[in-house]
């Protein structure tokens, strides 16, 4: 049985341990918790386990967060509530609720797949490159990731307000890629606008209602470098037309 390094913070010294937990891809984010306990007898119920920022609901399937070989788990031991106060939002009357991120949901080009692959989102504190941190708010667009400075983060290891560094790594080799935002994974089977195919995996974004599959904008830029057809459009210089015939 493989094992996972889980790092547990504690909340209330600053003191921190490592823990190699034994699991299998269809353990769930609450038995892993339960496993943690049995080790260090600290009630489940005071633990929260964090990936990428953010705590990850109990009900989450190791096998749908994408770990990587080196990939840790983050264990906040929390503050035990008084039975008289439940935890509350911030207006003080609702219960708070563990949201797992959308994980996965990305595209880069691996320079060690030599290929478009999917990606994982991963952050680190800007301070310490610590990855035992939580957001204060989930990233809603891609300025977000890919700007510094726009997400806040509380670091449990330099104990200080930083800022968070977004970074992507491929699913395949676990190797840091370059984010490509103008794809989009094809999940709803939506058709390329030029061949109509919609069983290709992603399609490409022109920011013009148009996607397109892989084949097709291979054969455009083909056709653009044969013929020469680019435009150029500032800020970014030299680029090629959405392939759809009229869309300019």
């Amino acid at each position: 049985m493989e094992e996972l390094l889980v790092v547990i913070h504690d909340r209330a010294d600053h003191s921190k341990r490592s823990l190699s937990i034994p699991f299998t891809l269809n353990d769930t984010v609450q038995s892993i918790e339960e496993k943690i306990s049995t080790k260090t007898g600290i009630s489940p119920d005071l633990l929260k386990v964090v990936l990428c920022g953010r705590a990850l609901e109990r009900t989450t399937f190791l096998k749908d967060l994408l770990l990587g070989p080196t990939t840790s788990l983050i264990a906040f031991i929390e503050n035990r509530p008084s039975p008289s106060s439940p935890a509350t939002d911030a207006k003080g009357d609702t219960p708070l609720v563990r949201n797992t991120p959308e994980i996965g949901s990305f595209y880069v080009w691996c320079k060690n797949c030599h290929d478009v692959k999917r990606a994982k989102l991963r952050v680190h504190c800007s301070a310490c490159k610590s990855s035992a941190v939580l957001v204060k708010k989930e990233p809603s667009c891609w300025r977000d990731v890919m700007k510094s400075r726009q997400i806040e983060v509380n670091c449990a290891d330099c104990n200080e307000a930083s800022y968070a560094v977004f970074y992507f790594k491929c699913i395949t080799c676990n190797e840091k890629g370059a984010v490509l935002s103008h794809i989009r994974g094809n999940w709803e089977h939506a058709e390329c606008s030029v061949c109509l195919d919609e069983h290709t995996t992603y399609l490409f974004d022109f920011g013009c209602h148009h996607m397109v599959c892989r084949q097709c904008l291979y054969e455009c830029l083909t056709f653009a470098l044969k013929e020469s057809r680019f435009v150029f459009r500032p800020p970014f210089g030299y680029t090629i037309t959405c392939p759809y015939p009229g869309c300019e």
